[in-house]
């Protein structure tokens, strides 16, 4: 007979399979439009890297959310999700200022995604997936590359001065 994949496998070989044309037509447009604007930025490594992290997050995520699902998981959006935060993160950390941030103050930055989110967890988990949970399987690795990448800037790397400037 024929041996399956093993499990670990499946959280990286799903976003490379898609639900029909549409579905990977509407990945690629996505990723295309996204890769031109992140991927410079990012750099080839950071760009794939991110890419191939925010695909097995998401497919944990999918795992977490609905574990008795026997449905093909397959798509590339919660990996695509995964770069526009972290690329979103990283240009509004550049704009806003690299000033030093305290945890308290990044959570309340936090809040109003963590009330969705909390939303979402408290809802009942449906045994089949719905639009909701499949919002959550794209809302929520976006969400995590947003503020790890916010958290990594915010708190990691205290704001420069000119000498002689008091701030």
């Amino acid at each position: 007979g024929t041996r399956p994949l093993p499990a670990w496998l499946t959280l990286l070989s799903y976003m490379f399979l898609h639900g029909g044309v549409l579905h990977l037509l509407t990945n690629m447009a996505g990723l295309w439009v996204l890769g031109t604007l992140a991927e410079p930025v990012m750099g080839a490594k950071r760009f794939a890297l991110t890419y191939l992290a925010f695909g097995a997050i998401t497919g944990a995520v999918i795992v977490a959310l609905v574990p008795y699902w026997t449905g093909p998981m397959v798509g590339a959006s919660g990996a695509i999700g995964g770069v526009l935060g972290a690329f979103l993160a990283r240009r509004y950390s550049e704009k806003s200022g690299r000033e030093r941030r305290t945890i308290a103050g990044l959570l309340l930055e936090a809040l109003p995604a963590l009330a969705v989110v909390a939303w979402w967890v408290a809802r009942d988990v449906p045994s089949e997936p719905d639009r909701a949970a499949a919002a959550a399987w794209h809302l929520v690795p976006f969400l995590l590359a947003w503020y790890g990448v916010r958290t990594w800037n915010g708190l990691g790397r205290p704001r420069r001065t000119r000498p002689g400037r008091v701030t």
